[in-house]
């Protein structure tokens, strides 16, 4: 068992994997024990909804899951507020997430986004993608 509860963020391609079914159920475990808490501002709220709004994406799941997610996050996530201070990503709309580590003094962020991952460590935060994200919560346990 892990010691402290520890603060994750959670980019948008994590959440739409997790939707489509990706092998992410090790994510819900560790969300329903309470070990960590999902962080959230309202940028990735609406990055979230606009992804999922796509027509490309909406097949894959139904538009239900998708508001339960959404419901669910803000049941259950510390919501951050944030302000743009960083602007050193290759992908602008991406620097919130960057913001949101600073803000909350995340430890982990969540990724698949090779950009994002080529910033790790920053700031508090390892950057990870869920794979190796999986791997270090398993091995501190």
């Amino acid at each position: 068992m892990m010691g402290k509860n520890i603060k994750v963020i959670f980019d948008t391609n994590v959440w739409i994997s997790f939707l489509i079914g990706k092998r992410l159920s090790f994510i819900k475990k560790y969300i329903s024990s309470g070990e960590i808490t999902i962080i959230i501002t309202e940028q990735l709220l609406n990055e979230i909804k606009e992804v999922t709004s796509r027509k490309k994406l909406k097949k894959y799941f139904p538009q239900q899951s998708v508001i339960e997610l959404i419901n669910f996050l803000e049941t259950i996530a510390e919501q951050v507020a944030i302000k743009p201070i960083h602007f050193i990503n290759r992908d602008p709309k991406d620097n919130f997430l960057l913001d949101l580590i600073d803000f909350s003094e995340a430890d982990y962020l969540v990724t698949g986004d090779k950009d994002l991952l080529e910033h790790n460590p920053f700031k508090t935060a390892t950057i990870l993608t869920p794979k190796n994200f999986e791997t270090a919560l398993t091995e501190k346990q």
